[in-house]
């Protein structure tokens, strides 16, 4: 009896600890990129609600409840809460790329960045990215040299999610100046393999990620472009040309 109340008691323990662990995540007291899943609110969407569809809705929960279920599924980039009802809305979309209506009660909560993804790079939850579009043009010796600096690399795109991850984010497209850009410079190669391109971790780039009839036979044209008018499919260009802006990834 004696140890079967002890466990109990203990078990009461760890999970009150958690529990207030993630009370003071939902409130915002632990600093921003201390324990990954953390979540903040934006008080500027205070008795706001996301105006059409939703990714789940929970009804009879917790803010502290509503919190961890978010955090256990990786869709789950935002979501609402009201106190009054005990109603938890969770979205697949961040709280900077959505739409919103009225709706007294609510508050809103934004996924913090991954430890380690700082400004000017942006995390994206779903796709585990952190990345950053560059605010300067260069080669790729340019490119390598800036994103190094920071502690990264070209950006890897070889999944579905870190693709959507980039054509998804609001700065894609755009200079720092606010005009279009035509292609990133990223990741990948086919330097001394002609016409079997590679990561930087030695993987191939999957023949689906390509667009039309890339890759071809041009022995200048080595490195990797991700075009921002063709729905996230890529082609090859010269190595040398400095008049792009590429993008960078952490770590």
């Amino acid at each position: 009896m004696g140890p079967s109340v002890a466990k109990r008691t203990m078990g009461d323990v760890i999970v009150l600890f958690f529990s207030m662990e993630i009370f003071r995540v939902v409130l915002g007291d632990v600093p921003p990129g201390g324990i990954e899943g953390l979540w903040i609110s934006d008080l500027s969407l205070k008795d706001k609600v996301k105006d059409d569809s939703y990714l789940w809705m929970r009804s009879a929960i917790s803010r502290v409840q509503c919190a961890l279920e978010c955090t256990a599924d990786t869709r789950c980039l935002s979501h609402f809460y009201r106190e009054t009802s005990a109603t938890c809305i969770a979205q697949d979309t961040d709280l900077d790329s959505i739409t919103v209506r009225n709706s007294s009660g609510y508050l809103a909560y934004g996924f913090l960045s991954s430890p380690g993804c700082r400004a000017p790079f942006v995390y994206n939850r779903a796709a585990n990215l952190c990345f950053w579009f560059s605010d300067t043009k260069g080669n790729l010796t340019t490119a390598q040299q800036v994103c190094g600096s920071y502690g990264g690399s070209l950006v890897t795109i070889d999944t579905e999610a870190k693709r959507n991850a980039i054509l998804t984010d609001p700065n894609f497209g755009k200079s720092p100046t606010g005009q279009s850009v035509p292609s990133y410079l990223v990741d990948g190669s086919d330097e001394g393999h002609e016409m079997d391109f590679r990561y930087k971790d030695g993987s191939p780039v999957p023949a689906s990620f390509w667009l039309g009839s890339y890759p071809q036979n041009k022995t200048t044209e080595n490195c990797i472009h991700l075009p921002t008018w063709s729905d996230g499919k890529l082609f090859h260009y010269d190595c040398d040309n400095s008049g792009y802006y590429f993008i960078c990834q952490k770590p």
